[in-house]
C-alpha cells in the first residue's frame, strides 16, 4: 500500500465436536485479525486488532463420582483485542539494538448459563474481563561468528487498568441466596526475558531459543524450544 507500510487480514472460522477430559461439546468459533506495519529509514510503527466469537452447545462435564454428568445450556463467548507499538532498529556492527513501547487492550465476556447437575441446578451470571496494559522491551540480535546467531529480550508489561469480573450465581428453584466468588485483581506479566541462539554446521540449522515472564497473580509462564533442520 506504498513505499514501507504493509496490511494484513485474517479471519478463520470452524465447527465441529470438541473433548477435553470430562468435557464434551459442539464448538462454533469464528476470529478475525488485521494488522498494519509502516517502517521509515530506522523507525516503524505497528498496529493490530482482532475479534473473536465462540458457542458452545449440547454441553456435557461429567462428574468425578461414579456416572453422574452435569448439562448446560448453550454457552457464547466473545474477545476483543487492540494493540499499537513503536521503536525504532539501532545498528551497531554486527548487531541490532531495537527498544519499543508498546500499549495493549484486551476485553473478554461469557454470557450466563445454567447448569443442570443431578442433584441441583445453578445459574451463573454474565462474566466479563478486561485490561489496558503498557510494555517496555529492548530486542538485540547479532552473531558472534559466521555460524552463530545470538538473539535476547528484556522488558516489563503493566496492567494500568483491569476488570476482573466476579463470578455470580444462584441455586435455581431454590431458597438458597446468591453467592459471589472473588476472582481477585487482574495479573500482569511482569518482567520478561529471552534468548535464544542459532547455529548453521555441515547443512544442518539448530536453533535454541527460551522465553519466561515473572509477573504477578501467578501471571508466570517459561517456554523453550529446541529444533534441527536440513535443507535437501
Amino acid at each position: 500500500m506504498g513505499e514501507g507500510m504493509a496490511v494484513g487480514v485474517a479471519m478463520t472460522a470452524g465447527q465441529g465436536d470438541s473433548q477435553a477430559f470430562m468435557v464434551k461439546a459442539h464448538t462454533t468459533d469464528v476470529s478475525i485479525d488485521a494488522g498494519a506495519d509502516w517502517r521509515a529509514g530506522a523507525g516503524f510503527v505497528s498496529a493490530s486488532a482482532g475479534a473473536g466469537f465462540a458457542s458452545f452447545g449440547d454441553y456435557k462435564r461429567a462428574l468425578l463420582f461414579g456416572p453422574m454428568t452435569a448439562d448446560r445450556n448453550e454457552l457464547s463467548a466473545d474477545a476483543y483485542s487492540a494493540q499499537i507499538q513503536a521503536g525504532w532498529d539501532h545498528a551497531m556492527g554486527n548487531w541490532t539494538v531495537t527498544p519499543l513501547a508498546r500499549l495493549s487492550y484486551v476485553n473478554a465476556k461469557m454470557t450466563g448459563f445454567n447448569e443442570l447437575g443431578t442433584i441441583a441446578t445453578i445459574g451463573f451470571n454474565d462474566r466479563e474481563v478486561n485490561a489496558t496494559s503498557a510494555a517496555v522491551e529492548l530486542h538485540a540480535r547479532g552473531h558472534v561468528s559466521e555460524s552463530v546467531g545470538l538473539d535476547a529480550v528484556l522488558g516489563y508489561e503493566g496492567v494500568i487498568s483491569g476488570k476482573e469480573g466476579d463470578l455470580k450465581g444462584q441455586l435455581l428453584n431454590n431458597t438458597a441466596l446468591p453467592f459471589i466468588d472473588t476472582m481477585g485483581k487482574v495479573g500482569s506479566p511482569g518482567v520478561l526475558a529471552g534468548i535464544g541462539v542459532n547455529a548453521n554446521f555441515s547443512g544442518f540449522a539448530v536453533a535454541l531459543k527460551y522465553r519466561g515472564t515473572f509477573g504477578s497473580q501467578s501471571q508466570r509462564d517459561q517456554a523453550g524450544m529446541l529444533s534441527f533442520s536440513r535443507k535437501f
